[in-house]
């Protein structure tokens, strides 16, 4: 069967545009996450060289959900990827970005004294989840949050996972008056995991 020039260019240009087409929404989705939030760096599994935690954001998706990725550094200034996950940090939009929001979003991570931590700013205040580096995996070893009734109290919570104490405060901040201080036990075992995290489905007391 012959085929005109015509009909061939024909072809081969719907065949281009396909190919093109496939190309540019693979990339699409394999760079969705492409506006950087926050990075850190820091030694977390003990071993003399600079580590690197990154926050990352898909601003097109309809949540816009965050990445966070942590590296380990390797000999000679490479980096090795150890966690990789988009669970551990409560979308910004998490009815969608037409839907109802809270006041609540993503703040930083940081990374000091082999513990990294990510921090949420709330409507009134604020918390912070804590992970150290140990048992070949990160696990939660802290959780600390402070909120405002917005009428001159705070009532601040620390939970501390690796010794079992939660203490539970509650201040008055135009006097600096401690009102109430109450601790208790608690035993978490095993510790959450970062890689299977998820803040909206963990309940810590």
């Amino acid at each position: 069967m012959n085929i005109r020039p015509l009909t061939l260019k024909l072809i081969c240009s719907l065949a281009l545009c396909t190919y093109f087409s496939s190309f540019a929404q693979t990339q699409s989705k394999k760079d969705s996450f492409s506006s950087v939030i926050s990075k850190a760096t820091g030694d977390l599994n003990k071993d003399q060289l600079p580590d690197f935690a990154i926050v990352t954001q898909d601003t097109l998706a309809d949540t816009a959900p965050y990445r966070l990725q942590i590296f380990f550094g390797t000999p000679g200034g490479g980096r090795r990827l150890v966690v990789n996950t988009t669970k551990a940090i409560t979308p910004q939009h998490v009815n969608g970005k037409d839907g109802y929001r809270d006041g609540n979003s993503f703040s930083e991570v940081t990374i000091a004294k082999n513990v990294l931590t990510l921090s949420r700013e709330l409507l009134r205040g604020g918390n912070d989840y804590k992970f150290r580096y140990q048992n070949g995996s990160f696990e939660l070893i802290g959780f600390s949050e402070s909120v405002s009734d917005g009428q001159g109290h705070i009532f601040s919570t620390d939970f501390n996972l690796s010794t079992n104490t939660i203490v539970h405060e509650k201040e008055n901040y135009e006097t600096s008056t401690m009102m109430e201080k109450t601790t208790k036990t608690l035993r978490i075992r095993p510790l959450p995991k970062l890689q299977d995290f998820d803040p909206d489905k963990l309940s810590l007391y």
